[in-house]
């Protein structure tokens, strides 16, 4: 979800840039070319899906959510709800004082991101509410993968169940962060644990090396069906990712602190027909550790 307050086709305004050159406009002008703002009231994803901004929300189903507050550093209330997608439709994007062509005012949403040691000004998403109006059972849901693969005549389908969290403090590869191997900026986070389901008896075998594609709010016209519960999560998002070898510093537990203090209500279950997953070609895999470790210390 947080991806997609993370790339380049999000859901914040974009002000046209003013080049000197034409050489700067090829190298910098791509980030405005993927702008929503030419797709307002028009349908961008699933006709099932709404999503909401609920800036002031302090608490959800017991947590307290990092992304709520009054009052944003440029002195604008946000409303208590916010319609950014309605029933498919985007209706509006999150904004700050600077106009741009279709967006002439701010809707409260110009906070802070932490980035390196510093606290940089920018547009967060604050609290993000996603909901569908046809949400199912899990269960259902693996039926309806298994159906749609079997439609599509494919051997197998898979099943996410776990995504690793750019917060878990989980110790990144320093040589790929350094290199700038960490993904693009429309990257989902690494798939954790990656089933690839039979379409014969239903059986799931674990696959350890699997990559996602890149994201943006659009892969979600390809949704087909979403859970009927709902979960709440906080993260800090971060718009850059880590696509460019400046973006992720020499430290990446240092990294894992950066980016927008956010929080999501989301269903904790969707179903895509069309997702990219790829094999992870990695030069040396790690093994699996035999046993969990007791204490719950990191052992060298």
């Amino acid at each position: 979800t947080q991806s997609l307050f993370a790339g380049n086709t999000s859901l914040y305004t974009k002000r046209k840039p003013i080049f000197g050159s034409a050489q700067m406009a090829m190298y910098s002008g791509q980030a405005y070319d993927k702008n929503l703002e030419s797709s307002l009231d028009r349908k961008v994803i699933s006709r099932d899906i709404t999503i909401k901004a609920l800036a002031t929300k302090k608490e959800s189903m017991g947590k307290k959510l990092i992304g709520s507050y009054e009052v944003d550093l440029e002195g604008v209330v946000p409303d208590d709800e916010l319609t950014l997608v309605d029933n498919g439709v985007l209706k509006a994007l999150l904004s700050n004082r600077i106009p741009t062509g279709k967006v002439k005012s701010s809707n409260g949403h110009f906070g802070h991101t932490f980035q390196i040691g510093r606290i940089i000004p920018d547009i967060t998403p604050g609290v993000i509410s996603i909901s569908t109006n046809n949400g199912s059972d899990k269960s259902d849901l693996r039926k309806k993968l298994i159906e749609i693969a079997k439609e599509e005549d494919l051997d197998y389908a898979y099943i996410i169940r776990k995504l690793e969290s750019r917060n878990s403090g989980i110790e990144k590869d320093r040589e790929a962060a350094l290199m700038g191997m960490g993904g693009s900026s429309g990257s989902l986070s690494k798939p954790l644990y990656v089933y690839k389901v039979s379409l014969e008896n239903g059986s799931e075998e674990l696959v350890r090396t699997a990559k996602l594609g890149d994201m943006t709010i659009r892969i979600l016209k390809k949704m087909t069906g979403a859970s009927n519960k709902q979960f709440v999560y906080n993260s800090l998002v971060s718009k850059t990712g880590s696509g460019n070898m400046f973006s992720m510093p020499t430290y990446p537990e240092i990294y894992s602190l950066s980016g927008m203090p956010a929080s999501f209500i989301v269903p904790d279950a969707i179903l895509f027909d069309d997702l990219d997953i790829f094999i992870d070609k990695r030069t040396i895999s790690k093994k699996l550790p035999v046993v969990t470790n007791p204490v719950g210390l990191k052992i060298e």
